[in-house]
């Protein structure tokens, strides 16, 4: 993550993964159930930070373009398998 705003930013460890299909993100649902940490992290304003996103709830993902989503406030990351 990146906070380009002039003020912290505060975050948690849930998100939702999605997957480009035919153009559009579209939600992909755990195979398995979700738990994560209700904690909140502090990213101060111009500072940058490393999140690593559990995706083994998911099972095998194929070949495809993906993004992780922070809940809550929109903020995604996108990556290719």
């Amino acid at each position: 993550l990146r906070n380009e705003r002039e003020e912290a930013y505060y975050y948690g460890k849930s998100f939702g993964l999605q997957v480009l299909w035919d153009g559009v993100y579209r939600e992909i649902p755990p195979q398995t159930p979700l738990a994560v940490d209700d904690l909140a992290y502090s990213l101060p304003a111009g500072e940058t930070a490393e999140v690593v996103f559990d995706t083994a709830h998911y099972g095998d993902l194929p070949a495809g373009h993906y993004r992780v989503v922070l809940s809550g406030d929109g903020i995604a990351g996108e990556f290719d398998i």
